[in-house]
């Protein structure tokens, strides 16, 4: 592991409401793992009103930048933290930048779903998630490149979670819809119009709300009309728990699904980017979701056969949760960290 209190970390991540806050939880993961090694950690972030705070609960410095002042701000944060390794979690960087991190300091730099740049010039590449979307030959890297699930940066709780017997019910009736931190094309609101027409024992639904998520007026119409029990949670504070207890979770096409898998959680998932329409059809392929599309050609009545054949379905449901817990474990955090301490020896 990183030795303690020997090595200075910098981390770029950004988040927002039109990307999302995957980046931003996946990094906020791994830095509490890196402060138990006793390494200082500074962040590095492009400016959001709904991420930055999220960052800063961490407690580390955090430097923020605006578009004109990227440089600037990226020489500040070298000069002062003067860190011995740099963490990108941005999906695609460029030549350009990484020339600019390499003239200004001479930390090693790991990238994390990278499709761009870092696949040449930076000293290690984790790609968890963009291995399977066909946008770059691993055959052409020329860094050390780890590619699969099992690296993929699960929250470290999940262990607690993960290594319990998920409960199968032969009719199940509790529905969790959570479409990440911000739900920037308003899916949840159809998603319970859909729930709302399944004919079945009156559902549990909840929905949770991420911390760029609002209630909208078709949202609180939709609770109101919808004949089944619905309960609304905003930024739970363990989603884990809500995931686990699930029957089935209607999600997006992001970082969810990877959990959803090793907590061994069937679900049914939209994608609310075109690039997360790579992400539902590599776990519909394997087997622990169903995938319905892309939410821009997705209609109400598909998201309510789905649901109601897989509320019914013990056996398709006991099979997406065997699948998923023998696909992604809870080691990725552990095996992401033995990285780390190979580039910096």
């Amino acid at each position: 592991m990183i030795t303690p209190k020997s090595k200075n970390v910098l981390i770029r991540a950004d988040g927002s409401h039109s990307i999302g806050l995957g980046h931003i939880w996946r990094m906020k993961t791994l830095s509490a793992a890196i402060r138990e090694t006793g390494s200082p950690v500074s962040f590095l972030t492009a400016n959001d009103p709904i991420s930055n705070p999220l960052l800063k609960e961490t407690g580390f410095p955090c430097y923020v930048f605006q578009p004109d002042s990227y440089l600037a701000v990226l020489t500040e944060a070298i000069q002062t933290h003067k860190p011995d390794l740099i963490i990108q979690d941005i999906l695609e960087t460029s030549s350009e930048d990484i020339k600019m991190i390499r003239q200004l300091s001479s930390a090693k730099i790991i990238n994390f779903d990278d499709v761009g740049a870092g696949l040449i010039l930076a000293d290690a590449v984790i790609n968890s998630m963009v291995f399977h979307w066909g946008k770059y030959n691993a055959e052409e890297s020329r860094t050390r490149l780890f590619e699969g699930p099992q690296y993929m940066l699960l929250q470290s709780e999940i262990s607690s979670y993960a290594r319990l017997e998920k409960t199968i019910h032969n009719l199940a009736t509790d529905i969790l819809v959570a479409f990440g931190g911000t739900d920037t094309h308003f899916v949840t609101q159809r998603a319970l119009q859909a729930i709302n027409n399944v004919n079945m024992t009156p559902l549990i639904v909840k929905i949770n709300l991420g911390p760029g998520s609002k209630m909208t007026p078709h949202l609180e119409k939709a609770i109101q009309e919808s004949p089944h029990h619905i309960t609304v949670i905003k930024s739970s504070p363990n989603l884990l728990y809500e995931f686990f207890n699930a029957d089935i979770v209607l999600c997006a096409g992001g970082n969810m699904l990877y959990e959803l898998a090793a907590l061994g959680v069937p679900s049914v998932s939209i994608a609310t980017e075109p690039h997360e329409i790579y992400n539902i059809n590599y776990w519909s392929d394997i087997g622990t979701t169903i995938a319905l599309g892309w939410e821009k050609n997705l209609t109400l009545s598909r998201i309510t056969e789905s649901l109601s054949e897989l509320l019914k379905n013990p056996r398709k449901r006991t099979e997406m949760s065997a699948i998923g817990k023998q696909t992604i474990d809870d080691r990725g955090l552990s095996r992401v960290m033995s990285i780390i301490a190979e580039v910096l020896s």
